[in-house]
């Protein structure tokens, strides 16, 4: 166990550290350190030792119950059962300081969704960032010879297979052991040892995995959310190097109220945990699962947001493709922060989320060391530059201005380098020219 100074934000690992520190430093010297001040819910927190860094996204922000999400017929949620699900550890500390989140009034959570809307991207722009927005058709693409189907043990084209039996090794190929590559014949040429009527056609993993692509249910006349922000963290996993969703985070774009925020576990084996970019260890992740407490893979998470969410909801994000790509999800109403501040400023530009945040909205993220990510408030803050591009335009206009201004003074120092290079290397090739004629060797 370990105990929390939330004002401080500093742990201590007895109470005897947490009194002492109460008795001497400069920020409770106005304060008298009282029983209640040590005990769970004063100044000094008791907490569990945590994967997670302290939460600033919840540390000052209304919980669902505080405040509601706003959906387009009613509030979501008043006659919703939930699972009881794990939630990563937050911190809830002591509330002293103004929030950093937008607290949007009621009486403008309609211009907020308005303004939204006229923010929304076509689907050429979507198609441009690698946004998937329609079905997966092998027939539609480019390199049909990339996403035919190919027999899994003999490797043969379904296009090019005129009925021939399938020939193959049962073996795999040992490429190392050239005098008998495969251990099921000693054979080394024809191929294979063994033959099957019929063949075994498969899709390719780049083009399966785009079948298991769904398109966000139409409405079905409940209460859904009008725009959630979604962002995801990932770990690798066997058979997928990009990553599967180990932990989801959803909040209400108007009211900021917490949608989800649960574990995943995928459902095939973790084989880069990645836990220096999301702070979420194995053990956590797995003690989470032993207890039943977690969303069953990216279908159980993609399920999950399906309960909040329909085709007519406004998901918003940033590099947004990456996390419904992750969920496998089709859906065609997005407002991504990058593709707001990329395309307002062209070609350059600091458009990761923490600059964005720093610049616009000035609020500090990821403020802990060795920069992790905090889910929740990597959602939270998606939604302050958001919010920022699209209620402050004058505001970003002029951020834009100001980006733009300093991207052509980088590109004209660029221009300049590369004259001064190319004249450098013009001046080491005369050189070298008259050295080879001044002793008599003709020039090449």
């Amino acid at each position: 166990m370990t105990i929390y100074c939330a004002p401080c934000e500093r742990d201590f690992k007895e109470q005897s550290h947490l009194d002492q520190h109460l008795r001497l430093s400069r920020a409770h010297r106005h304060t008298k350190p009282t029983q209640k001040q040590s005990q769970p819910g004063g100044q000094g927190i008791q907490k569990q030792l945590s994967h997670r860094p302290k939460n600033h996204g919840g540390t000052d922000w209304p919980t669902p119950n505080e405040v509601g999400s706003h959906s387009r017929t009613a509030t979501m949620g008043k006659n919703q059962q939930q699972k009881s699900l794990a939630t990563p550890s937050v911190d809830q500390g002591v509330r002293l300081q103004k929030s950093r989140w937008t607290i949007i009034p009621e009486s403008e959570h309609e211009s907020a969704l308005e303004s939204l809307v006229s923010h929304s991207h076509s689907l050429e722009v979507l198609e441009a960032r690698k946004f998937l927005v329609r079905p997966y058709i092998i027939e539609d693409t480019a390199d049909k010879s990339r996403s035919s189907k190919r027999c899994r043990r003999c490797n043969t084209s379904e296009a090019k297979s005129r009925g021939e039996d399938c020939t193959f090794h049962p073996s795999k190929r040992n490429k190392y052991n050239v005098k008998r590559p495969y251990k099921c014949c000693p054979e080394t040429d024809g191929k294979g040892c063994t033959t099957v009527t019929g063949h075994d056609f498969q899709l390719p993993p780049h083009v399966s995995r785009y079948t298991d692509f769904r398109e966000t249910p139409a409405s079905d006349g409940q209460a859904k959310a009008s725009a959630v922000v979604l962002d995801c963290e990932m770990a690798g996993v066997v058979g997928n190097a990009t990553g599967e969703p180990i932990l989801v985070c959803a909040i209400d774009y108007v009211s900021g109220a917490t949608i989800l925020n649960h574990y995943v576990f995928p459902s095939q084996p973790i084989n880069q945990m990645r836990s220096q970019f999301h702070g979420v260890t194995k053990e956590t992740l797995h003690n989470a699962h032993s207890q039943g407490l977690t969303l069953a893979g990216w279908e159980g998470a993609r399920t999950e947001l399906w309960k909040h969410i329909d085709e007519n909801t406004i998901l918003i994000g940033h590099a947004l493709d990456n996390d419904l790509s992750a969920l496998r999800i089709i859906h065609r109403r997005v407002v991504d922060s990058g593709i707001l501040a990329r395309s307002a400023i062209g070609k350059g530009g600091q458009c990761s989320l923490q600059a964005l945040c720093a610049q616009l909205p000035r609020v500090e993220i990821r403020k802990n060391i060795g920069g992790i990510h905090d889910c929740l408030e990597d959602v939270l803050a998606t939604r302050e530059v958001v919010l920022f591009c699209t209620r402050k335009r004058d505001e970003f206009k002029a951020w834009v201005v100001i980006q733009q201004a300093e991207q052509a003074r980088l590109e004209e120092e660029r221009a300049k380098l590369r004259l001064e290079r190319e004249q450098e290397k013009a001046r080491e090739k005369l050189k070298l020219e008259k050295e080879t004629v001044a002793r008599g060797i003709p020039p090449v």
